[in-house]
């Protein structure tokens, strides 16, 4: 199965402001320095789709990306953001990690946002 969602951040990017005119939420990143924990600042994330099973994923992908375009291309051009597509597939056992495929067309609308994807193959520890 795998979970989908985007999350995006940037320099003078509000993200609290974003959230309330497209929805989604808001979280914040930490980091170790020095033996401390520091804020390393806010981001915002869509709402996740969850147990997307393999034969659905780009259609899933390319749907969720449909739905956040005209909201992610307000801020596509922005100086410094980062927005990021996560595919986050997660098996149980090594025979059950399937391939990915993202045709032209929703390859199209990733770099039409100037998204990056990050594919991350996770064990299921449930």
């Amino acid at each position: 199965m795998f979970r989908l969602y985007v999350w995006m951040d940037g320099e003078g990017f509000d993200p609290v402001r974003f959230r309330e005119a497209y929805g989604g939420e808001v979280s914040s990143r930490r980091r170790i320095s020095d033996g401390l924990v520091k804020s390393a600042g806010q981001y915002w994330q869509s709402a996740e789709l969850s147990g997307v099973p393999a034969a659905r994923v780009e259609d899933e992908l390319r749907g969720l990306l449909r739905r956040l375009e005209p909201a992610l291309k307000t801020v596509s051009d922005a100086q410094g953001m980062r927005i990021v597509i996560e595919v986050v597939q997660e098996y149980r056992d090594s025979d059950s990690v399937a391939g990915l495929f993202l045709s032209a067309e929703t390859l199209r609308i990733i770099a039409g946002m100037r998204a990056s994807v990050d594919l991350d193959i996770v064990r299921d520890l449930s």
